[in-house]
């Protein structure tokens, strides 16, 4: 959260400090924002409102593709294996063509229909530019009062990974 504190204009809230329990998980104490998640508020929102949040998270996440890649690697923002959620605990993948092996393996053996296995195939053969993406963006990890984002939680599956993969 800090990173993309000092990187980007996106609300997110002060991260106090870390802590590690006895097996050496991290934990942080962060700051509370008092606010709802989006999901809890959308159908009270007006059009204008919610017009204006989507144009929002859209700026956002320009700022955020925007921050430079410190290199090639598909990795946490540590540079040390991904937690993302949609493909588990991966990597690092030293370039886009490691990434697309092993996602592409993951993703075919078993794991998807068969009817759309050429497309997926075709889609990994293609180079793609590697951005820093919060990984979990949904209407939970969005706080929003008074009709506007308070802030975007969320971010330990933050890393760097391929353009299309938010």
């Amino acid at each position: 959260m800090a990173f993309v504190r000092a990187h980007t204009s996106i609300p997110v809230p002060q991260l106090f400090e870390v802590l590690l329990d006895t097996n050496g998980r991290p934990y942080i104490v962060m700051e509370y924002i008092d606010a709802p998640e989006l999901t809890k508020v959308w159908s009270s929102l007006t059009e204008d409102q919610q017009g204006d949040i989507i144009k929002q998270i859209g700026k956002w996440w320009s700022e955020l593709r925007q921050i430079p890649s410190p290199g090639p690697a598909i990795c946490a923002l540590d540079g040390g294996p991904t937690l993302d959620n949609s493909a588990r605990d991966f990597g690092p993948c030293h370039s886009f063509e490691d990434f697309a092996s092993y996602y592409g393996y993951f993703i075919l053996r078993g794991r998807c229909d068969t009817s759309i296995e050429a497309i997926l195939e075709n889609f990994l053969a293609k180079e793609h530019r590697i951005v820093f993406t919060h990984c979990d963006l949904a209407p939970r990890n969005i706080l929003v009062k008074d009709g506007h984002i308070a802030a975007i939680i969320d971010w330990e599956c933050a890393g760097w990974f391929p353009e299309y993969w938010e």
